[in-house]
């Protein structure tokens, strides 16, 4: 772990609370303005699709800013903790598969009804499918390889091992929701999801705060 911090560093490692307020924000938005919307039957990338009345509000005042968010704040990790390749990784990962990636699954916003069976699908549909799978795929894995790249450290012991829990849950909710990917609670699971990442980052900024930023 590094031993000083730069103001540049330290300004990108309080962003991360600021970017989950916001894609918090759009999340619920999205679920009150939609008529008809079923936030327990169906994914947050719906209330955003082609052709929904404040997809564009959605995507360019809560989703996309938020990745950017996510993104600075990952690079503020990356930068932080330069000497440590592991952790250095797991932050590169993180960016790239969660702030960048929910920039683009915004930017390429899927079909209307999100269009699961891939019947006829648009380009959009394509990319956001695509984006969306390595988001899953990756982001746990990020959590964990940072909590394995501070092992070493005890100031963050506590850290470590929510890291490994948050992340295998998230792991084991993101199976539940590829093994039935039209079922009946598809929305709350992945709002499970998204949950677990946000209690993850709000941990990694607010420790970061405690031992770096006082």
């Amino acid at each position: 772990m590094d031993q000083r911090t730069s103001p540049l560093i330290t300004v990108l490692l309080k962003t991360a609370i600021p970017g989950v307020i916001l894609f918090s924000g759009a999340v619920l938005t999205g679920t009150w303005l939609l008529p008809g919307y079923d936030w327990i039957s169906q994914y947050i990338s719906e209330s955003y699709a082609t052709g929904t009345p404040y997809g564009s509000l959605l995507r360019w005042g809560g989703f996309i800013p938020a990745g950017f968010l996510f993104s600075l704040f990952s690079i503020g990790g990356m930068l932080h903790f330069k000497r440590n390749k592991t952790v250095k990784i797991g932050f590169l990962l993180l960016c790239v598969f969660y702030g960048i990636a929910t920039i683009i699954v915004s930017l390429f916003p899927c079909d209307e009804g999100c269009n699961i069976q891939m019947a006829d699908p648009s380009q959009a549909q394509l990319i956001h499918q695509f984006a969306g799978l390595l988001t899953y795929g990756f982001t746990p894995f990020s959590m964990l390889l940072i909590g394995y790249g501070l092992k070493n450290d005890p100031t963050y012991d506590h850290f470590q091992k929510r890291s490994y829990f948050l992340g295998i849950l998230a792991y084991l909710l993101i199976l539940l929701l590829f093994s039935q990917p039209t079922g009946n609670y598809i929305g709350l699971y992945q709002r499970f999801i998204e949950s677990i990442f946000f209690i993850w980052i709000i941990q990694c900024q607010l420790k970061l705060g405690k031992e770096v930023l006082r």
